[in-house]
């Protein structure tokens, strides 16, 4: 179906980066938005970090907003 999880660790930094993909079968179901959350949930409140940052192809849309829909901001 897909992935997604924090990649890029820094421990000293308390940061990470976000990285996720999912199958084109299952797009547009929000499959990926309740994910995201989850994992951003995830890394600000259990491992505490204070930063966590996504990026994505700038044609990408579909990426661009489901980082906004999951909270993220620009």
């Amino acid at each position: 179906m897909g992935t997604c999880s924090l990649v890029g660790w820094s421990n000293e930094h308390q940061k990470a980066e976000i990285g996720f993909v999912l199958n084109r079968n299952f797009w547009g179901a929000g499959i990926a938005t309740e994910a995201l959350r989850e994992v951003l949930a995830y890394g600000f409140d259990v491992l505490q970090f204070n930063r966590i940052e996504g990026g994505c192809d700038i044609d990408n849309i579909g990426s661009e907003k489901v980082m906004t829909k999951a909270g993220m901001a620009f």
